[in-house]
């Protein structure tokens, strides 16, 4: 009983406003590969943006970039074409200013959902729903609870051990994950009465019905492989950012040195470069990597009461 206990202590004290001052953080630690080392940028890399909050340097070959509102993903490609890196990053929500520790919960369902469910921290539903409240909270999330593909093995989280500035002065609050990384979830079948319900009351959330299992029989097997995941969030001057950065382990993270520099220079929004080109579509993140985006604007507002006898 204590593991649990003690992880959504963890997770409790992830989120929320940054010491006054804090010691530079090696974003290369959290990458045993690099040995304390990130590869020095090459002279063609720009800061590109993030989610509209941040920007970041990347190079400018093998990453691909998908954006929407309050949202950016990148992919990068393994040598056998499939994907050996992602990096999630996702604007705070309305939850953030008053209810910090619910909004890392409910960026923590987002992306990896196992999590959540292993520790039973969910995130506070707004009030005024009398459904399930798992249905509720994934219907606050831009993946509907399904997750990005990771599952977190059952002792993989670290806690937030990695926390600082950057050499460009923005704070990360940081911690590692191990597990595995396969297709994204679903919801299991029994809550498809729940998301009807919901449904009923916010007829925006009609997409939330393709993340329920059509029953609790799997279906195609998943193809699994090992991977860990940093996540956290970032706070610089006029942003805020959560972060997923996760990587395939075969045996190690290859592009791993790409994500500590990402972590390394996140900067201010303003210092991002003019593109030439521009990022694809949230839809075709899904049709290329199977992760099904929800617009920002079809997501049920943490802050906003509802009325379940609508």
């Amino acid at each position: 009983m204590r593991k649990p206990l003690l992880l959504i202590a963890l997770v409790l004290a992830g989120c929320g406003k940054p010491p006054r001052m804090e010691p530079v953080l090696d974003t290369a630690a959290l990458f045993p590969e690099l040995a304390g080392a990130v590869p020095a940028p090459a002279a063609e890399e720009r800061a590109v943006p993030l989610a509209g909050e941040l920007a970041a340097v990347l190079p400018p070959e093998g990453w691909s970039r998908y954006a929407g509102a309050g949202i950016t993903v990148l992919s990068h490609a393994g040598p056998d074409g499939s994907p050996d890196a992602l990096a999630w990053t996702e604007a705070f929500s309305s939850l953030a200013d008053g209810a910090p520790s619910q909004e890392l919960r409910r960026f923590l369902l987002t992306v990896d959902p196992a999590l959540v469910r292993r520790t039973g921290a969910w995130p506070l539903p707004p009030p005024g729903y009398a459904v399930d409240r798992e249905a509720v909270t994934a219907a606050m999330t831009r993946t509907g609870g399904r997750g990005i593909g990771f599952t977190s093995a059952s002792d993989g989280f670290s806690g937030w051990r990695w926390t600082g500035v950057n050499g460009e002065g923005v704070f990360l609050r940081l911690a590692v994950s191990r597990g595995t990384w396969g297709e994204p979830g679903r919801l299991s079948s029994r809550l498809r009465g729940a998301v009807d319900r919901l449904v009923e009351i916010r007829p925006g959330l009609e997409w939330l019905r393709s993340a329920v299992a059509a029953d609790d029989l799997p279906g195609e097997p998943r193809q699994p492989v090992s991977a860990t995941l940093v996540l956290g969030n970032a706070i610089g001057r006029g942003g805020r950012l959560h972060l997923a950065l996760l990587c395939r382990r075969a045996p190690s993270c290859t592009p791993a040195g790409d994500l500590a520099h990402l972590l390394a220079t996140l900067q201010p929004l303003e210092s991002a470069m003019a593109e030439s080109d521009p990022p694809r579509s949230l839809g075709d993140l899904d049709y290329d990597l199977g992760i099904p985006v929800a617009p920002s604007e079809a997501l049920l507002d943490p802050m906003e009461p509802g009325s379940s006898s609508r």
